[in-house]
């Protein structure tokens, strides 16, 4: 999965991206990323996609932390005006703009009570509790919790 992001700024990062990247990359693989970081953070909403891969690193790199999962959110939305300044109302553009205030509407409120800001070594422990499990003997098991608690 891929997510194009030129410049900090999100109206500007938008108006640089080259078509291609705005219609066939952002728009679909960033709300594919946007519901994988739904999953990861326990948040539903009904247009969510299914879970492809939270742990791919276009995807964790969003919900490790609020302010990053925020700053996401912001330049997806800008990619969808960009869109829609560009290339008008698509049936594309028609599809993933419903996706999106379907987010809007019925998730993003959640965030207020996620607690996602953990630290980059309670990630890699949490990943390796879901994804490595059956390599983990029982004491690697509490010592990777140990570190995801911080206990």
């Amino acid at each position: 999965m891929q997510f194009y992001q030129l410049d900090n700024d999100p109206t500007i990062s938008s108006k640089l991206l080259p078509d291609y990247a705005l219609k066939s990359v952002n728009i679909r693989e960033g709300y594919q990323i946007l519901s994988d970081c739904g999953h990861a953070l326990g948040l539903e909403w009904k247009e969510q996609n299914k879970e492809y891969n939270r742990y791919h690193p276009n995807t964790w790199r969003y919900w490790k932390t609020k302010r990053a999962l925020l700053n996401f959110i912001d330049h997806y939305l800008h990619n969808l005006i960009e869109y829609n300044d560009r290339f008008g109302s698509t049936k594309t553009y028609e599809t993933y703009r419903f996706k999106f205030h379907s987010f809007i509407y019925e998730a993003l409120y959640l965030l207020n009570n996620v607690q996602i800001d953990k630290t980059e070594e309670q990630h890699v422990a949490l990943y390796l509790l879901n994804k490595k499990g059956k390599y983990l003997s029982n004491e690697e098991i509490d010592s990777l919790e140990s570190i995801y608690w911080n206990i």
